[in-house]
């Protein structure tokens, strides 16, 4: 296999933060591909050995490098030893946070490692991406949670954050009925979108945010055919001539109309309900819930349709 085949087995089968830990020790692009074929999430990765000599055994064992070898082959066994051991502190540094969090009721704190290895991950397929196009720190965390709780939820589009919006949360202690402390993140809301413009902007930094979560939760079946595809045909159903320029019929003609944007935006966040409770049953995956939401939503269309004065009867599609 090719270099650009082997990066994209990677991507496509490694956890971003294993990806990460790899690049930052400049494991050479040959032997991450040789150990993606048996390590694909950090938590495993760690689990190679108990020391660094286990390490330096397996290498030598398993993937025929070894150090006695020559510079080269000492070389790259120092450079896996250095990421074994990098990836065993942050994996142990992450579960004591997020243990912590959950005794004490805090938010999901993302640490920047963390959140650049998911971003690394995207950068791969999308190119480099703007601040405005790339998720706040709390928005990913929050995103994080829902995924590792089971349960995900479709954020009101006030609720989308870049690193470009200002940082307005704030945290409220309290002591509930068992007498443990709880940890409140309060958080006032940004805006919704004023044209389509904005729109496809909140849009695309929700398809940044969820090819994040796709990059770091490869074992989340429900994410594994996720693309930033997916949330263009969604956009576009929006602000098409079913939606946003519907056109309703009049005089034996077809004539557009403008619906009122705030009923657009209540339709498209009642269709992206849809689509994360179809992931949340089963019924679908991530991508296929996105295209099928209209489709499981005619009463919200037929409302949507009335709203706008178009003959619902006539609605084949």
């Amino acid at each position: 296999m090719d270099d650009a085949g082997k990066r994209e087995f990677i991507q496509k089968n490694v956890t971003s933060d294993l990806q990460y830990i790899w690049d930052d020790s400049e494991v050479s692009l040959d032997l991450q591909y040789r150990f993606a074929q048996h390590y694909r999430s950090l938590r495993v990765f760690i689990a190679l050995g108990e020391t660094t000599a286990d390490i330096r055994t397996a290498l030598k064992n398993d993937f025929q490098v070894d150090p006695n070898s020559g510079a080269d082959q000492r070389a790259e066994t120092a450079k896996v030893v250095s990421a074994w051991t990098a990836g065993r502190q942050l994996y142990e540094k992450e579960t004591e946070l997020h243990a912590e969090s959950k005794v004490l009721g805090m938010p999901r704190n993302l640490q920047h490692s963390e959140r650049q290895a998911m971003l690394k991950a995207v950068e791969a397929a999308l190119g480099v991406l703007a601040e405005h196009d790339t998720p706040s720190t709390e928005y990913l965390a929050m995103k994080v949670e829902e995924c590792e709780n089971g349960e995900i939820l479709a954020s009101s589009l006030d609720e989308i954050t870049s690193k470009t919006h200002k940082n307005t949360s704030s945290l409220q202690t309290s002591l509930d009925t068992a007498g443990h402390v709880r940890v409140v993140k309060n958080k006032s809301k940004g805006t919704l979108p004023n044209n389509t413009e904005e729109y496809r902007q909140a849009l695309k930094l929700e398809a940044v945010t969820w090819m994040c979560m796709a990059a770091k939760f490869k074992s989340k079946h429900w994410l594994s055919d996720l693309k930033a595809d997916h949330f263009q045909r969604f956009v576009e159903y929006i602000l098409g001539d079913r939606v946003n320029a519907i056109k309703v019929p009049y005089d034996n003609q077809h004539v557009a109309i403008k619906p009122n944007w705030a009923l657009v935006l209540q339709y498209e966040h009642r269709l992206r309900r849809e689509a994360f409770k179809l992931v949340n049953r089963g019924e679908a995956t991530f991508g296929r819930g996105l295209d099928a939401s209209d489709q499981r939503s005619r009463p919200q269309r037929s409302l949507f349709y009335n709203a706008v004065g178009f003959d619902n009867s006539r609605d084949t599609g």
